[in-house]
């Protein structure tokens, strides 16, 4: 079985397609207009607040599966405002809003002769609309809402028609074929697949869909480029996969869907609830959903195999599955029963102060006290709805787009106050407007611009506005919903156009907008090149980085079958273009001939407003790996999924990272083993790597240090238990926790939440290891001393764990080098693997103030990370790098004073690049103590600036310029040595000798 290019599943959660149904029934309708012109009021000018004297077509509580449905018409046009006929024109409603009424495929019509359509029996909720025709990029419906922001979502009415929903399609498609087949290898007809621009693909916003034929095979076409597919079909979980058009014939597997099934009762009673929405609850993947019948049971299709934690809720009940759902491959579960409480429903609306106009582009966050958040997002009339609130006081956070939001709101207590809504107010702010333009006044599209804030050391803590915006076709952009005060305006650049090297200070007085800025963008040049391996093969699917030499500009690009991939908007200058695999590890790619430690890639100087070719060679790719999977009693295992990846062999290299990536390298294009448990992989370049076979549903084998050419045996051995209690001080339960586990040496980490259980928790598929295990609550933290050793198969039901209160931390920061107080840097707590405080939304103590005072409320004891970062330009508190400190705090005394913490100014200036030091050190074993850190040398590199000075591999460096980077203050050591060329480095080492290295040049 070939091992073939994969895209991970967690993926498909923030890249997801916007994709719908619409089945349904024909209906007489009101018709109502969307207009998709600049400066529009909105998709419906008579619309009325839902929560006061509701119409009929008010979908603030409106039981959609009786509603009527919806329909829209309009035209698809060119930008002329020819029309497009069979143009193919689809609409997918928001998952939020159908709860588990949908199947998750589009609903799709073709335009006629006159580029008109109409699409009937949709719901009446936000819906986006796409079209894609023939030699066009495929275009989506949009609302300008102000310069740059755009409304992508058309709310829809029940049983009326919304007339001209209109699509300008841009010539300049490009046609990607591909095939969709099952992990057998068999076609699989009548897939939908959708397609839509990737990540860096700025070139339409619009998704093409279509059906597979009887041979598997699809033709659409799309924005040149790279490309996410999707494909979903009856009996299998969707499947994702990255692609670039147009000369890459796409082969996307499908795998025969995993099915939960169960039953939502009353927790009080037992009886069956009917008409509930039940969510998978996967935590890697895209949610899927299902409403339960008359009975109260549920079936949810169309699941990759894996790990699942299901919740309920309707507008007054919510409740968890008190244990996850593990599902293997095509495997239905048993009965999962949800037992449900009284919830409430928070309706609410967000609108702009003094005007009552809605924000349509915000979302409201509501935290409780112990920590658990609910969001939702405001539609067109700035609604929004929150289902299934427990009883209870919850903070409240509410952003909008473009406008200010209240420093502090009020809280909300669910239960107490049953108003029929609540209205929340932003404000309108002040703006900087301008234009971009290149270096001949014409205008630039689609640049993103960014203002951030230049903080006064003695305001450290009031509160900030960030703004951000992208370019127009004319050039014109704007950053709205600021504060008064001095900003930094730049292109941030990252793998997109590169913008001017330094920023734009703005001084935005009270009262006043800017109105007339101008950034004018540098020329940019381009590179076109094809990457092959050491025999002269095309390598598709490869990762591709080009980087300047001596500057922070990159871009990203992929190769397509014919190794062909290009770079089209680069700073000048020595650029360094590197290959690596996603599929192995995201390792580089390798030259013939060369090690991990040496510089990959190739450097090609990059010509303002020309193209430079380039050919990339790697090494081959013929190596190939075979084995079998078998269960402890030494039969096949049929239903493994096989994965692998290089291992690094770098001198620094630690397994532990590779054992780690390979844990979390979910949703690969599935290789399974066959029916006697064997697997083939090919196409491997030459090194070592680590394979390991998974039932995703629970259990699992790895083996490391592979050479290609090897036939290995895997034995997948039975899983345990850890399960036990959690605890208050007063001997009660909480009603929400959490407990993770952690493997270090492995690179493992399980986690769950727990509601209402009295107290009990249960982790089931276990491996065996060695476990650290952590409790958290809102009421505070335990954690299980020492680790506990699991055995193979072994249950562990004994793992009592008491809650301690949470701690009150103080403490200072300042300067390493001045001891000077440092204002401005946000200091956070992590426990076991999650946020462990949650920062006051007013008070912003966690901000060190103009004395680097900060303090830290219901922080966590135990062993903890402390984190110092900052999020302002580099003449402000962004001059210092960030800081990670592990410490163990004790449960006693309650407030405690962490005293002085230094933090590291960076070395260099803003747009210059490291120098080269010639040595590395090792990897961060993660099975170590977190406060043991060594930095000791892993390699010094022949002629580098290291070499000759008396440094050698195994040494331990204690001190950078007379400043400790051993154990708590080992994060600082890349801090102290990042350092502009000519930079001289004292290092002292173990042993009392101390060498001096004089930083190199950047390494072309």
């Amino acid at each position: 079985m070939k091992y073939r290019a994969r895209a991970s599943l967690w993926v498909a959660a923030v890249i997801a397609l916007v994709l719908v149904l619409g089945l349904g029934w024909r209906l007489r309708s009101d018709s109502h207009e969307a207009d998709s012109s600049p400066g529009a009021e909105g998709v419906d000018a008579r619309t009325a607040d839902p929560f006061a004297g509701s119409p009929p077509t008010s979908t603030a509580k409106l039981d959609l599966a009786r509603a009527p449905r919806a329909t829209i018409r309009g035209t698809i046009h060119d930008p002329d405002g020819r029309p497009i006929a069979d143009a193919q024109v689809c609409a997918r409603a928001s998952d939020d809003a159908l709860r588990g009424l949908d199947d998750r495929r589009h609903r799709c019509v073709h335009s006629g002769p006159d580029g008109r359509y109409q699409i009937e029996g949709l719901f009446p909720v936000e819906t986006r609309v796409h079209a894609s025709a023939a030699t066009f990029i495929p275009g989506r419906w949009e609302r300008q809402v102000s310069i740059g922001l755009r409304r992508v979502q058309l709310k829809l009415r029940a049983g009326e028609t919304t007339e001209h929903v209109d699509i300008e399609l841009e010539p300049g498609g490009v046609l990607l074929r591909g095939v969709i087949k099952d992990i057998a290898g068999g076609e699989v007809e009548g897939a939908q697949v959708a397609v839509e621009a990737g990540w860096l693909n700025r070139r339409g916003g619009g998704t093409a869909v279509g059906l597979s034929d009887e041979r598997g095979g699809f033709e659409l076409w799309v924005a040149p480029g790279d490309a996410f597919v999707h494909a979903f079909a009856d009996g299998y979980a969707e499947g994702l996969v990255e692609a670039s058009a147009p000369n890459e014939l796409v082969e996307l597997f499908l795998t025969p869907e995993s099915v939960m099934v169960g039953k939502v009762v009353l927790a009080s009673s037992g009886e069956p609830v009917a008409d509930v929405t039940v969510d998978a609850g996967f935590k890697r993947g895209a949610e899927q959903a299902a409403r339960t019948d008359s009975e109260g049971r549920f079936r949810i299709k169309q699941l990759q195999p894996g790990t699942y934690k299901p919740w309920a809720e309707s507008d007054q009940l919510y409740g968890r599955a008190v244990e996850q759902v593990h599902l293997g491959l095509g495997e239905t579960s048993d009965e999962v029963v949800i037992r449900v409480h009284p919830a409430h429903r928070v309706d609410g609306r967000v609108v702009v102060a003094g005007s009552d106009a809605p924000c349509s582009l915000g979302s409201v966050t509501l935290t409780s006290d112990a920590g658990e958040r609910r969001q939702a997002s405001t539609d067109e009339d700035g609604h929004v709805a929150l289902r299934g609130l427990l009883a209870g006081a919850y903070e409240v956070s509410v952003r909008c787009r473009g406008y200010v939001s209240e420093p502090e709101y009020p809280t909300l207590v669910v239960g107490e106050d049953e108003r029929a809504a609540v209205v929340w107010e932003v404000r309108e702010g002040l703006s900087i407007r301008g234009e971009v333009v290149d270096e001949r006044g014409e205008p630039v599209e689609a640049v993103a611009v960014s203002a951030a804030p230049i903080l006064d050391p003695e305001g450290a803590r009031q509160q900030t506005t960030r703004g951000n915006g992208r370019s127009q076709a004319d050039g014109q952009f704007e950053l709205a919903g600021l504060l008064p005060g001095r900003y930094e305006v730049r292109v941030p650049g990252w793998r997109a156009r590169p913008g001017p090297l330094d920023p734009i200070t703005v001084e935005l007085e009270p009262g006043a907008d800017v109105n007339d800025l101008r950034i004018v963008m540098p020329a940019v040049g381009g590179i076109r090149g094809r990457i092959v391996d050491g025999s002269g093969t095309p390598v598709a699917g490869a990762q591709l980085s080009a980087s300047l030499i001596g500057g922070s500009s990159n871009a990203a690009s992929r190769s397509n079958d014919a190794g062909e991939f290009e770079f089209s908007e680069l700073r000048p200058g020595p650029t360094r273009v590197v290959a690596q695999d996603g599929d192995l590890g995201g390792v580089a790619m390798r030259k013939p001939g060369t090690g991990d430690d040496d510089l990959q890639g190739e450097v090609v100087e990059v010509i303002a407003e020309e193209v430079v070719e380039l050919v990339l060679t790697v090494e081959s790719r013929d190596g190939r790996i075979t084995g079998v999977v078998r269960d402890e009693g030494g039969g096949p295992v049929a239903d493994a999924f096989i994965d692998v990846q290089r291992m690094s062999e770098s001198a620094g290299a630690n397994p532990v990272a590779a054992r780690s990536r390979i844990l979390w390298s979910w949703g690969s294009q599935p290789v399974l083993t066959d029916q006697d448990g064997r697997f083939e992989l090919d196409g491997l370049p030459k090194g070592k790597f680590i394979v390991r076979a998974n039932r995703k549903g629970g259990g699992d084998a790895i083996v490391e240090d592979v050479a290609v050419g090897s036939h290995i045996e895997l034995v997948i051995t039975p899983t345990g238990e850890l399960a036990g209690t959690v605890e208050l001080a007063d001997g009660s339960a909480p009603e929400t926790f959490s407990i993770a586990v952690r493997d270090r040496a492995a690179g493992l980490f399980l986690h769950d939440s727990y509601f209402r259980t009295e107290g009990a928790w249960r982790l089931r598929e276990v491996p065996a290891g060695r476990y650290e295990i952590t409790a958290t609550a809102g009421s505070g933290t335990a954690s299980l001393e020492p680790a506990l050793e699991l055995g193979e198969g072994e249950v562990r039901e004994d793992i009592d764990l008491h809650l301690s209160s949470r701690l009150s931390l103080r403490g200072r920061l300042v300067d390493l080098e001045t001891r000077e107080p440092v204002a401005g840097l946000e200091v956070h707590v992590y426990g076991n693997g999650r946020y462990a405080f949650r920062p006051s939304a007013g008070e912003r103590l966690h901000v060190s103030d103009s004395d680097g005072r900060f303090e830290i409320k219901n922080a966590p004891a135990g062993r903890v990370t402390l984190a110092v970062w900052s999020h302002g330009p580099r003449n402000g508190p962004g001059k210092y790098h960030g800081l990670r400190r592990a410490m163990t705090l004790d449960p006693e005394p309650a407030a405690q004073d962490l005293g002085e913490i230094e933090v590291v100014a960076h070395r260099l200036e803003r747009n210059q690049d490291a120098g080269d030091i010639g040595f590395g050190i090792n990897r961060w074993d993660p099975s170590a103590d977190p406060e043991g850190f060594e930095a000791t040398v892993a390699a010094v590199r022949p002629g580098g600036p290291a070499d000759g000075s008396g440094l050698a591999p195994g040494d331990v460096i204690e001190k950078v310029d007379g400043h400790s980077v051993l154990g708590v203050d080992g994060g600082r050591f890349s801090s102290l040595t990042t350092v502009p060329a000519g930079t001289e480095l004292s290092l002292e080492l173990r042993g009392g000798d101390s060498v001096v290295i004089v930083a190199g040049p950047p390494l072309r």
